[in-house]
């Protein structure tokens, strides 16, 4: 005899229809969207949720099956506006340039007289050690 498992609950949101990543690369993700007259129903992959906390701004947060921020949305039109997903690897501004996992951890700062300077030798560094970095789909697969 066979038991078959319900089928994993899936969550909803209504979003922005204001991609700023291609809808393919969410898709490819597991994300289902369906697009409405006036609106864009936006089903997150199996395992994911909506986050319970949003940020000053009213930023709503994907978090993937193992607790990693990997997308948001936001209706403020002011900041932030439309559906994102996130790169693994970012360069931020803290006390110093530097460049951050998607945990804010950081993996290497950059000192520099100009900021411009600095940014150039980050983008160096993740264009040596994480080619794709700009890409949302890459290197997630890592832990």
């Amino acid at each position: 005899m066979t038991i078959q498992q319900p089928f994993p609950s899936r969550v909803s949101v209504k979003v922005p229809n204001n991609f700023h990543e291609s809808k393919l690369d969410f898709i490819s993700l597991g994300f289902n969207i369906t697009e409405r007259e006036d609106e864009v129903l936006l089903e997150l992959p199996v395992g994911w949720k909506l986050s319970e906390e949003t940020d000053e701004y009213g930023t709503h947060f994907f978090v993937d099956e193992k607790g990693r921020k990997r997308g948001s949305y936001s209706e403020n039109m002011f900041m932030n506006y439309g559906v994102h997903l996130y790169n693994r690897y970012n360069i931020v501004i803290k006390d110093m340039l530097a460049v951050v996992d998607y945990d804010g951890r950081v993996l290497k700062t950059f000192e520099s007289g100009w900021l411009r300077s600095a940014w150039k030798k980050a983008q160096k560094y993740l264009d040596k050690n994480f080619p794709e970095w700009e890409d949302p789909l890459m290197y997630w697969e890592k832990n």
